[in-house]
């Protein structure tokens, strides 16, 4: 099959909170020790949905309060619509139930983007299960890391919610339209 004719797509989902993660972290001798200011607020959650592209390392997210069926027919489908074209999308992720229910498939294919004669999402989109539990396998774990080690361990934003939020997608809006650095960070190149 030409390079051209397929796109993978190692896709996956993240949950982070308003109130910082403590890590390890380094401070000069002499000088106060860092802290992570808690809120008084409950502890909302953020989920976030991703896809690193094999083939230039971009990542596409999107970020909502909840990750479901509704959230998930939105990203594939908005997925889909990043890839023009007759391109077969390969999604490589874990066995998350949701990932197979038959619903996604339903409202993707009922959305009315497919004229008769057309092919479907199913016939362009195919999903590559990892085995259960492991997370080692799926690079895209690798770019949740990077994000917990530059913006959510020990940050500064409890008490701003819609900043931290900001900030977590302006960093992965970076690496948007390709990136090398993601690509060696999460081991799929080497140069």
């Amino acid at each position: 099959m030409p390079e051209a004719d397929f796109r993978v797509l190692y896709v996956d989902e993240a949950t982070f909170y308003r109130q910082p993660t403590v890590a390890h972290a380094w401070w000069l001798t002499g000088k106060e020790s860092p802290v992570a200011p808690l809120s008084h607020r409950s502890n909302t959650k953020t989920r976030i949905a991703g896809a690193l592209d094999v083939k230039d390392g971009s990542v596409y997210h999107q970020i909502s309060a909840r990750c479901g069926v509704v959230e998930l027919t939105r990203f594939w489908k908005s997925l889909e619509k990043r890839y023009p074209g007759s391109e077969k999308i390969y999604l490589v992720m874990d066995n998350w139930p949701v990932h197979f229910h038959e619903r996604i498939w339903n409202k993707l294919n009922q959305s009315g983007a497919y004229a008769e004669g057309q092919e479907t999402s199913r016939d362009r989109i195919e999903v590559v299960p990892l085995p259960t539990y492991s997370p080692w396998l799926n690079p895209i774990e690798k770019v949740w890391r990077y994000l917990k080690q530059k913006v959510i361990h020990m940050h500064h934003m409890a008490d701003d919610i819609h900043g931290l939020r900001y900030k977590i997608s302006s960093i992965l809006d970076e690496f948007e339209s390709g990136s090398q650095k993601i690509l060696r960070y999460t081991g799929l190149c080497i140069k």
